[in-house]
């Protein structure tokens, strides 16, 4: 892609033709750390298995009255 050695073609220029953003080409990703992967991949885990427990089963949805109807304002 980007050649950092070309002494004709600058990266900006490199980039314009290649289209792409330049903050794309100096970009270099986070590593994260082990102890956060494995929180991540624990929290993953429960919630597939109890994707449920993030709703507070107290509150029920709210549903009109007798003496109001859908879509009005009360």
């Amino acid at each position: 892609m980007v050649d950092t050695n070309k002494p004709g073609l600058s990266i900006p220029s490199q980039c314009r033709l290649l289209n792409i953003k330049r903050s794309s080409f100096y970009y270099r990703s986070k590593s994260f750390r082990n102890k956060d992967l494995e929180l991540m991949r624990l929290i993953d885990e429960q919630y597939l298995k109890t994707p449920h427990l993030g709703i507070s089963l107290d509150e029920k949805p709210s549903t009109p009255t007798q003496n109001q109807q859908a879509g009005s304002k009360a």
